[in-house]
């Protein structure tokens, strides 16, 4: 049996999305013959740079394990040649986007680690067509070596159901970290603004407690913590528009799952990618994100336009996205990196 290595240093599940793809591509190599192995930092940690000590550590673990395939996360192991190295984004891309990318930081540091470990892997994963750009033009990987995987979503699992509430009113739709880059200040503008009319309220998942108490006077907007991959179906379930306003996202796996879930979107350019654009349920809201009112407005007309098309959001982002067609993808891929 063929022996796969996955380098993902918090292990797999739903903590994030590179935890996500890692667990996806787990159990397309599983399925595939492989006996797959997950490779997670050690429980030894630096006070400070523990990221790049963890990094160098496992690079050399690898050099070390037999293996008939090594499939790693960036910079997570950026002295070793994987076969499949996953961009999820780029640090100095997203810091360029939200505040202002300095060399010599820990920022400067992860983007460093990130380009060598593109340029010594077999080929390269970007999950959108602008992490790919971003490759090419800030950290000059060759162009032909990278090639765009969009991530996907579990269809089976992320399904268009009866929604799930007895309110009347509609219901903006948030999941992430509440912080700048994820789009915290149109966040907060938007749910100030509903407090001002009626018909709408806000519904934010978010696994950490920071910057919560900035909602908190606003009675229309509620958080709800710790949600694990089980509980996320039904939570787009109860919302009938998903607002996204990041500032840099690589490919998000919230938009997927709740299109897939028959739940329209609303993002900027970094959520409603160029692999979403041509997708009349996903709106671009770039250029009013910070105007709350003109939010509500097309949200409405998503929500008029799409509430009875769910099903066809749903196998529309099934066929394109879903995890069988990324399977096919992923393993064609894998072909001729050894």
């Amino acid at each position: 049996m063929k022996k796969a290595l996955i380098v993902s240093f918090n292990g797999i599940g739903n903590a994030g999305g590179v935890e996500r793809v890692s667990l996806y591509a787990k159990e397309i190599l599983e399925e595939a013959g492989y006996e797959v192995k997950i490779l997670e930092m050690l429980r030894f940690h630096l006070p400070k740079f523990d990221f790049l000590f963890q990094a160098i550590v496992m690079s050399f673990r690898l050099f070390f394990m037999e293996n008939d395939l090594v499939v790693a996360n960036s910079w997570q192991a950026f002295l070793y040649p994987a076969d499949i190295s996953f961009s999820h984004g780029t640090t100095q891309g997203y810091t360029e986007h939200v505040s202002t990318f300095k060399r010599f930081s820990g920022a400067g540091l992860t983007a460093w680690m990130e380009k060598i470990a593109a340029k010594r892997a077999k080929k390269v994963l970007a999950v959108s067509a602008h992490v790919k750009d971003d490759l090419v033009s800030l950290y000059k990987i060759k162009p032909e070596k990278i090639s765009v995987l969009p991530n996907c979503v579990d269809e089976e699992k992320y399904v268009p159901a009866k929604r799930i509430t007895d309110k009347k009113d509609n219901f903006f739709l948030f999941s992430g970290r509440l912080e700048i880059g994820k789009g915290l200040l149109a966040l907060k503008s938007l749910s100030d603004f509903l407090e001002t009319i009626d018909g709408w309220q806000l519904l934010i998942a978010s696994n950490v407690k920071q910057n919560s108490e900035l909602f908190e006077m606003n009675k229309k907007t509620h958080i709800v913590y710790g949600l694990t991959a089980e509980d996320m179906p039904d939570f787009y379930l109860r919302g009938d528009v998903l607002f996204f306003p990041s500032l840099y996202e690589g490919f998000s796996m919230a938009t997927l799952e709740a299109l897939s879930c028959g739940i329209s979107v609303l993002g900027t350019d970094f959520v409603v990618t160029d692999e979403l654009k041509p997708y009349a349920f996903c709106k671009d809201i770039t250029t009013i994100v910070d105007n709350p009112r003109e939010i509500v407005s097309e949200a409405e007309k998503l929500v008029s336009q799409w509430k009875n098309q769910k099903q066809f959001i749903h196998k529309t982002v099934a066929t394109q996205f879903g995890k069988k067609n990324y399977a096919t993808l992923f393993l064609k891929h894998i072909e001729g990196t050894k």
